[in-house]
């Protein structure tokens, strides 16, 4: 039973997470709108804009204090990190942006309960091979390295690293991250994908 309870609250997390990049989103594009309508001298417009970017917030502060409310109100026990078995910590030894990265710390989470939900022994290669598929890390037959880096730092790190953009922020690399998530919901994919 808490294996059913720790999974519906993965799956709380990872919902609260979406609602929040939703919200994120749909604010850029707003901000966008109101800034352009300023710039117009759009008024009307721009105090329509102002008034739905103060509902993007409010929605997204209620999303996030939810997401806390209920964390405070789990007990105690619930709250400890379990022990990570041999396995588990070698995952996270080989990828350490997996738990450096929030995202992807929530989403190890949602996959770890996901997948002793289906009888996955947490200490076995088949759980690793599993874990890594749905994080990205390996492409989907489970036999190489996804292009996929376990954490957005790590990228923009090994950009900032290199001579030709020494001024790449995570800024630049949600805003890539986004135009490509946007580019696969239309169905473009890389020339080695099949839909």
């Amino acid at each position: 039973m808490a294996d059913y309870d720790q999974l519906l609250a993965a799956h709380a997390a990872h919902a609260r997470q979406q609602a929040l990049e939703i919200a994120r989103d749909e604010y850029n594009s707003i901000k966008k709108t109101y800034d352009e309508q300023v710039l117009r001298g759009d008024s009307q417009g721009a105090g329509w804009s102002l008034n739905a970017l103060a509902d993007v917030v409010n929605r997204a502060n209620l999303i996030a204090g939810s997401g806390q409310q209920q964390a405070s109100a789990q007990p105690q026990q619930q709250t400890q990190q379990p022990q990570l078995t041999p396995t588990q910590q070698q995952i996270l030894e080989r990828y350490p942006g997996i738990r450096n990265d929030a995202r992807k710390w929530q989403e190890a989470q949602y996959w770890n309960a996901s997948l002793r939900m289906q009888g996955y022994d947490p200490n076995s290669e088949r759980y690793a091979q599993a874990m890594l598929v749905g994080l990205g890390v390996l492409d989907a037959n489970g036999q190489r390295e996804s292009n996929e880096i376990a954490s957005p730092d790590t990228a923009v790190e090994a950009i900032r690293n290199s001579k030709y953009a020494k001024d790449f922020t995570r800024e630049h690399y949600d805003q890539l991250a986004n135009y490509r998530d946007q580019l696969k919901a239309a169905g473009f994919y890389r020339m080695d994908d099949t839909p």
